[in-house]
């Protein structure tokens, strides 16, 4: 793959002054993709949310036509991705709609989304993710949005959890967790690179809902929806301590060794659902290896866990000559009580069992073909 653009770099004030078009440019050019076949204008979507938010049933039933409209339309898109998606979203089900519709009428007694919701506007959560989610919408051609403490006009994930505060970074020593990061970090890299040495390279290209794979970026995941990997865990036992371990603050959505190959790149893209904070503990870092969320850049240090918040458009890079490997794992927002962690588990399983949801685990558990060369892997003396 081609080496991603040279990008600036950019204060957060700078960076909030872009738009979410100059953002995922880079992916449209990349994919050949020139947004959705049907974008809502602002007050459209306001006067349909508004319905759906009448009762989760009716927000079901809208949801449901919306995708088969988008999966027919989607069919005659100009590019596979698109074909990919349209074929996803015309499987979904009245059914699908009712879990979702459900889990998300679940949350409206809690208070940090009570709260969310009477600071927006929103009648109920049902609206404000209809009105603030790209659920219908993954080529992110929405339009913009108001930045408030918690909206950005970057952070369009599919679903929209209201609420929960906006902002791209978080210090990792505000965590319980990140002792255990720490405390692993070196018998954890040194595993690393017994990985790496094995003939029989464990890794294999990493599986998005709508791309097969993005040549460069491999994985060895350990966790996926829930569901412990065991074969996986057993070539890294080190590893899967801490896998083991990071149940306890996020349920293992996904926990992962995250590879990617010299000169390669993550277009831009945007996580499921806000309320979720994607975690890197640094392994192997070569130079010039970074993450772009919502505008601003930031380089990984070895040992350092990174959090951001992946309902804002992020990107990734490794313009060096050597492999990048983080552990890639998942923590809940220290804002939520038990109680809407809880709420946000049964939405997720709801989401995991959407036919994107299920494609995307079926996908990943599959046996996947590497890229990883001997040419890119250190030797046990780094």
């Amino acid at each position: 793959m081609a080496s991603a653009e040279q990008r600036p770099q950019l204060s957060p004030r700078d960076a909030d002054k872009l738009t979410m078009d100059e953002l995922m440019r880079s992916s449209f050019e990349e994919f050949g993709i020139n947004g959705s076949p049907f974008v809502f204008p602002a007050f459209v979507r306001r006067i349909v949310a508004w319905f759906a938010s009448l009762d989760y049933r009716i927000f079901a039933i809208i949801i449901w036509g919306l995708h088969r409209v988008w999966g027919f339309l989607g069919r005659s898109h100009s590019h596979p991705l698109a074909k990919i998606w349209a074929d996803l979203a015309w499987q979904f089900t009245i059914k699908d709609g009712l879990r979702l519709g459900a889990a998300f009428k679940a949350m409206d007694r809690l208070p940090t989304f009570q709260n969310g919701c009477r600071e927006l506007g929103f009648r109920n959560c049902l609206e404000a993710t209809f009105y603030r989610g790209a659920f219908l919408d993954p080529f992110f051609a929405q339009g913009s949005w108001e930045i408030t403490s918690t909206t950005h006009p970057h952070q369009q994930p599919q679903y929209f959890i209201p609420g929960i505060p906006s902002n791209r970074w978080y210090e990792a020593d505000q965590f319980e967790w990140n002792k255990l990061m720490s405390d692993s970090f070196a018998a954890v890299k040194e595993e690393v690179i017994r990985l790496l040495e094995d003939p029989n390279d464990p890794f294999g290209t990493f599986h998005t809902e709508i791309v097969s794979s993005i040549p460069g970026w491999n994985s060895l995941i350990f966790y996926a929806n829930g569901r412990r990997q065991d074969a996986n865990c057993d070539r890294a036992p080190e590893l899967a301590k801490v896998a083991d371990a990071m149940t306890a603050y996020e349920e293992g959505e996904l926990t992962m060794l995250s590879a990617l190959n010299p000169h390669s790149f993550i277009p831009p893209h945007v996580g499921p659902i806000n309320g979720i904070l994607r975690c890197h503990l640094p392994l192997l870092i070569p130079p010039n290896c970074g993450l772009r969320v919502g505008g601003e850049t930031v380089e990984w240090v070895e040992g350092k866990v990174l959090v951001f918040d992946d309902s804002f458009v992020h990107e990734v890079f490794n313009r060096s000559d050597e492999l990048r490997i983080v552990l890639f794992f998942n923590a809940w927002h220290p804002v939520l009580s038990a109680s809407e962690r809880n709420a946000l588990v049964n939405l997720r399983v709801a989401y995991n069992q959407t036919p994107a949801g299920r494609s995307w685990l079926k996908r990943n558990e599959q046996p996947r073909k590497s890229t990883i060369t001997a040419a890119m892997k250190p030797s046990a003396t780094t």
